[in-house]
């Protein structure tokens, strides 16, 4: 439930995406589909996820949009001049902070659809899962192969908000890439863990106290966790606003300009949809 809404609100921050609103105002559509890929619902089982997503999404729209808005306006003042790690790291704590009342407020929903499915609905899902996660599984490159595709992907994503990056932007770019710690292994390690776990879960998920138990899964439990792989996730995320604060003191005029701009626009685009009520 609440990853149906998550992975269709991710559209709204496509490189080049500009129909916020009316990818916004069809959710429903794009969240169908995303559940359609794990799931086959019964016409009641559908009819339930449909009430539920709406309810989801209304309280999305009433509640959060405004919000996001206002951080987006703050962050492009913010923006005027070379910020800080620091207010980097707490411009992407709001971010979290935002993700995690989606969580937070999708959770019930997304135990009582849980609860509802058979054994074959939940083997589909369980299988969806697996071929999804050997389909994202990064392919077999060198060390020197996932730095250059860490440069390519932060330059494109820059270049959606900034426009093309300058010579001295790729070089800090390049630099931070060769700092980044990556073992793919231990990633896929992990989600391994995570799915075994998860199966064992949805034994449980007619029985007292479910939504707890999903919470405590989603939250990483410590049965799951690698404190090496948490370790070097801290480490990366800081060089990561620290690489963020560098790349603001090294915008030119035109690209603080452009990047303002796009984040104010955005901020408008959120302030309309959160005004609207009743869209198809």
């Amino acid at each position: 439930m609440t990853r149906a809404l998550l992975l269709a609100l991710s559209i709204l921050l496509l490189p080049g995406c500009s129909t916020v609103k009316l990818v916004y105002n069809n959710l429903d559509t794009l969240a169908n589909w995303a559940v359609d890929d794990a799931v086959d619902f019964t016409d009641d089982q559908e009819t339930l996820f449909d009430a539920e997503f709406t309810a989801l999404w209304m309280w999305h729209r009433e509640t959060q949009l405004k919000r996001y808005a206002t951080d987006l306006r703050e962050l492009a003042t913010a923006v005027e001049r070379p910020m800080t790690a620091l207010e980097v790291q707490t411009f992407s704590q709001h971010a979290r902070m935002h993700a995690l009342a989606l969580y937070e407020a999708g959770l019930s929903r997304t135990a009582k659809i849980l609860a509802i499915l058979d054994d074959p609905q939940i083997e589909v899902l369980l299988e969806k899962t697996r071929e999804q996660r050997d389909e994202q599984a990064p392919p077999q490159q060198t060390p020197e192969q996932r730095r250059e595709r860490l440069v390519a992907d932060m330059s494109r994503g820059l270049k959606s908000w900034i426009g093309k990056p300058t010579p001295e932007q790729r070089a800090r770019i390049a630099e931070w890439a060769a700092q980044h710690v990556d073992d793919p292994g231990r990633g896929q390690a992990f989600q391994q863990r995570w799915e075994v776990a998860f199966q064992t879960l949805m034994a449980t998920r007619q029985q007292p106290g479910f939504e707890q138990r999903l919470d405590r899964h989603f939250d990483e439990i410590p049965e799951h966790r690698d404190p090496l792989a948490e370790r070097t996730a801290t480490e990366n995320r800081q060089r990561w606003f620290v690489l963020m604060s560098d790349l603001s003191s090294l915008l030119t005029p035109a690209q603080r300009a452009q990047f303002q701009k796009r984040l104010r626009d955005l901020a408008n685009d959120f302030e309309e949809l959160a005004a609207e009520t009743g869209a198809d």
